[in-house]
């Protein structure tokens, strides 16, 4: 709480994951096993603009769900209830999120992918600090 505030429910969450990723990636595997960020990414759909609603709106749903349906016509987006229903308890956000982590893997992949910052530093492990979109 250096700036008096907790961290999220989310990130509370997902904090032993994290953690055990954290224990075993090391930097060489970084150019297999990458870090994105959904949010990231969809700015980068949205032609490097922060997103206009949170994606737990159905506004912020529709707004992500347009980026994905114009960038990746070979898959259908689902529609706000049937991504609800797709993944419990996952909320339908979270199956966007998933899609567009799977579309920075994919640009990893064929190396087009780019990284924020653009010249990462290296942690005490060696490891490169970024994140991928």
């Amino acid at each position: 709480m250096l700036l008096g505030k907790g961290i999220s429910r989310q990130a509370f969450g997902i904090y032993r994951k994290v953690a055990e990723v954290n224990r075993i990636i090391s930097a060489e595997s970084q150019d297999r096993v990458i870090e994105i960020h959904p949010e990231v990414s969809f700015w980068r759909l949205s032609d490097r603009s922060p997103m206009q609603f949170y994606k737990g709106t159905p506004e912020g749903f529709e707004e992500r769900q347009r980026l994905l349906s114009e960038t990746i016509e070979e898959m259908p987006i689902l529609d706000r209830q049937s991504a609800r229903r797709l993944a419990p308890p996952a909320g339908a956000d979270d199956v966007l999120d998933a899609m567009v982590a799977a579309w920075t893997a994919e640009r990893f992949v064929q190396g087009r992918s780019e990284r924020l910052p653009a010249m990462p530093e290296t942690d005490a492990r060696g490891r490169r600090v970024e994140i991928n979109y």
